[in-house]
């Protein structure tokens, strides 16, 4: 009896161990590309830079300098929504800037320290501060429709977390948004110089948004304020996805005559890309199958 008791206990912990974050949560601090979990990849998309970070999320993202020591950034995005940017000194120590559209915390530190304290931020906003003994780990603050959050494994003083706050939504050094909206697809390809025939949905989409920048059209089908699918085409022929995630699967097919490269894991696919007639091509959207993924495909010109 005394056996099985054991057995059942264990068991229970490691069903408990295996359940996934709750919906909605915001993952951890990141400290780079590597996989947050054992068998679980990452949900980042690595970019080259902040400006990447800022034409994939529709803000700007601005970066203050980092203390001496620290090198980087390694600059990434989740789910298309939140920005973030990873300095490391020499000690490995990360120093990690965030952004998102919306008021929630989204540092991912929750830690309860024994010191939290308060200060004017940027333009009057309220700059909360956390940590001990005078040195603080976190600094958050909502500004203007986004939240930010700056996390230090090493510790800083609060004028530096007030620095890093200004540097941050400073409007004169913003990288301004790259995309330009348009309620009309017509109006959207005249501004681009090229048409794009593209589905009018997609499953799970109940509307669309027309944007264009850096010669490329991008139709971002929501779900509400969630990004069901992304299209994008532009002149050249070098991949526009702006995801540079490592999926472990990969695929080429041929559809509709192209030579298309689909890009996903477990017979799912997030990401196709293609060229033709003088275009590149992309489609993104979360696990497709291969037949969902092609026939998507194909309503795209």
């Amino acid at each position: 009896m005394k056996k099985l008791t054991t057995f059942l206990l264990c068991l229970s912990l490691a069903l408990t161990a295996a359940l996934p974050a709750a919906a909605g949560e915001v993952p951890a601090m990141q400290t780079g590309t590597e996989t947050t979990a054992i068998g679980m990849p990452n949900p980042f998309t690595d970019c080259k830079d902040a400006q990447e970070a800022a034409a994939i999320t529709g803000f700007p993202f601005t970066l203050p300098e980092p203390p001496a020591g620290y090198t980087g950034p390694a600059v990434s995005v989740l789910d298309r929504q939140m920005a973030q940017a990873i300095f490391r000194n020499e000690a490995g120590q990360t120093l990690t800037f965030r952004k998102e559209a919306g008021s929630a915390d989204i540092s991912g530190d929750y830690n309860v320290y024994p010191e939290v304290v308060t200060m004017e931020g940027p333009d009057g906003c309220t700059l909360t501060l956390k940590g001990e003994n005078g040195r603080y780990h976190l600094a958050i603050w909502t500004l203007d429709g986004y939240s930010y959050s700056v996390h230090s494994e090493e510790g800083m003083e609060a004028a530096a977390a007030a620095g890093f706050a200004d540097a941050m939504t400073e409007a004169g050094t913003e990288i301004p948004n790259p995309f330009t909206e348009f309620d009309r697809l017509s109006d959207a390809e005249e501004a681009a110089g090229f048409p794009v025939s593209a589905p009018a949905s997609v499953p799970g989409s109940d509307s669309r948004i027309f944007r264009v920048g850096a010669g490329m059209i991008e139709i971002l089908y929501q779900n509400g304020e969630e990004t069901a699918a992304v299209i994008r085409k532009s002149a050249g022929d070098e991949d526009n996805s702006g995801d540079y995630t490592a999926y472990p699967e990969e695929k080429t097919i041929r559809s509709g005559g192209r030579t298309v490269t689909l890009k996903g894991e477990d017979g799912l696919y997030t990401l196709a890309v293609w060229s033709e007639g003088g275009y590149a091509y992309s489609v993104r959207a979360e696990g497709l199958t291969r037949a969902e993924m092609t026939a998507l495909v194909r309503r795209v010109r």
